[in-house]
């Protein structure tokens, strides 16, 4: 019986690794570049408080002087000077230093245990634990600053990372304690496919569509729903009720095997690229939180608490304004409009307020205005000082809980 269902499993484990190979060869897009007049990518920008922290996790976690220098270099080629983040770059450097798949011609050539976890060692485990990966993990950190607005595929990066840090746990008890070489093989090969998937189509399809390779993205987001099939669903399905059928101890495998499952079905039926976005903020009008103002953003409008709170839920249908246009994958264009008695008072920036399906989008707006409506040096400075206090807030965004304590008619 258990000679029968290795042969069943191996059958079943070699129907599942091309799609490792698939994922990265077939139908791979041509990478040409592709200009519009009409097309002004989405900017990222993170707070000063941000980037301190990034600095704070590299003088605390990098020993090397040496490699303290690669850690600070690293994180100044990704965020410029005035805090704008290169998505290309942190896409470029997320493959670069996150934990690379085991290529299959080596796991293929594996012909002992020993060869096994020697392999093993090289690329994901040392002293019984996943390789400490400090550069990644700093790249991670970058992209946690801008998690929000990468909605469903910060989603779909961070699930498939969690589900290979977990195989990868698995394999070291699973391993040592199972004789037949093949199964173990397959096992990895498992675990390779995850993160072979999550890695490639996180910083493939970030780097083309800033790199404005449209059609290039658009061919990356098909091959990603077509990655994982209803096919590989009921066969993981098949395996798990195997599994349980010979023995108690492959329990951990059957469950890691369902939240894999759990995973693809999120991606395959849910569609989290047609997730709502989320809409939040306050509305500060001459350092007094406003209540009532209307907000508006995407065609739906909602009314500021008295503590000049909005939140609420966009719908993210793909229109002309979206990146790309009228596309689901992309982002989508959520500029937001804050009105009172009719007047418009503010809107957030175009290219500050695109967000992926699935993420969210939060302004403070702080207004300041005069009484007169005549078009004086007044006036005029008081929209420079609206313009400075909006970059004050982008830099230190503890800056309103010091502007709320101040009493402006007392000064």
């Amino acid at each position: 019986m258990k000679k029968v269902f290795i042969a069943c499993f191996l059958a079943l484990i070699m129907l599942m690794v091309p799609v490792t190979t698939a994922t990265k060869t077939a139908n791979m897009p041509k990478m040409k570049n592709i200009s519009s007049a009409n097309v002004d990518p989405p900017q990222f920008f993170i707070t000063l408080e941000g980037l301190n922290g990034l600095y704070n996790y590299i003088d605390t976690n990098f020993e090397d002087d040496e490699d303290k220098d690669d850690a600070y270099e690293l994180v100044d080629g990704i965020i410029s000077s005035y805090l704008e983040v290169d998505i290309v770059q942190l896409a470029d450097a997320s493959e670069k230093y996150g934990y690379q798949p085991i290529p299959e011609i080596e796991l293929d050539e594996v012909t002992t245990k020993g060869e096994l976890n020697d392999l093993l060692d090289r690329y994901w485990v040392k002293n019984g634990g996943l390789i400490e990966n400090l550069f990644g993990d700093l790249v991670n950190k970058i992209i946690e600053l801008i998690k929000a607005r990468l909605g469903w595929v910060y989603q779909f990066f961070t699930d498939g990372g969690s589900l290979f840090v977990e195989g990868v746990n698995l394999i070291v008890g699973f391993i040592q304690g199972l004789k037949n070489l093949e199964i173990a093989k397959g096992f990895v090969s498992i675990v390779n496919i995850i993160i072979s998937v999550s890695m490639y189509y996180f910083s493939q399809s970030i780097e083309d569509l800033f790199n404005l390779n449209i059609k290039a993205f658009l061919d990356t987001m098909a091959n990603l729903t077509q990655a994982f099939t209803d096919e590989t669903l009921l066969l993981i399905e098949w395996v798990k009720i195997t599994l349980e059928a010979i023995g108690a101890e492959f329990r951990p495998i059957v469950d890691y095997l369902s939240r894999i499952g759990d995973f693809i079905d999120w991606l395959v039926n849910d569609e989290p690229w047609k997730d709502q976005i989320k809409v939040s903020g306050v509305v500060i009008l001459n350092a007094a939180r406003l209540a009532g103002a209307t907000v508006t953003c995407r065609g739906q409008s909602i009314t500021t608490n008295s503590d000049g709170e909005f939140s609420f839920y966009a719908d993210p249908n793909p229109d002309a304004d979206s990146f790309p246009p009228n596309e689901w994958y992309g982002m989508h264009r959520c500029v937001i409009t804050v009105s009172k008695d009719g007047r418009v008072l503010k809107e957030t920036s175009s290219k500050l307020s695109y967000v992926f399906s699935g993420g969210e989008i939060n302004w403070l707006f702080f207004i300041i205005k005069g009484k007169s409506k005549n078009t004086n040096l007044r006036t005029i400075l008081i929209e420079k000082l609206n313009n400075i206090l909006e970059k004050i807030h982008m830099l230190l965004p503890n800056f309103s809980r010091i502007i709320n304590r101040i009493d402006i008619y007392s000064i």
